[in-house]
């Protein structure tokens, strides 16, 4: 994912402790502390990964049970087009797994 390759190059503990979090989401499932993890409000089945540093990794649950991570930012920076962005990736996703036919 870009946004942590390049997270690893400017704040490589921030980008450690997302690695970390979105393990152990993706090994125990959601996360209830909402100072780590939330949904984004006003957002369907869009959540967000959360760094003492400020930095989010942004992802959403599959009807299969899979995670996708959708992208990233840090906290401060615009959110809204990353929100959208995000969306449009996991609409993509969930085209993809619909079944043929």
């Amino acid at each position: 994912m870009d946004f942590l390759e390049r997270l690893r190059r400017t704040n490589r503990n921030s980008a450690e402790a997302l690695v970390r979090r979105s393990e152990s989401l993706a090994n125990h499932g959601p996360v209830a502390n909402t100072a780590i993890s939330r949904q984004i409000k006003g957002r369907k089945n869009l959540f967000e990964l959360k760094s003492h540093q400020g930095d989010r990794l942004l992802y959403s649950l599959l009807p299969n049970g899979d995670i996708a991570f959708l992208g990233g930012f840090h906290k401060g920076a615009p959110p809204e087009p990353e929100f959208e962005r995000a969306e449009r990736y996991r609409d993509v996703i969930l085209t993809w797994m619909r079944p043929k036919g």
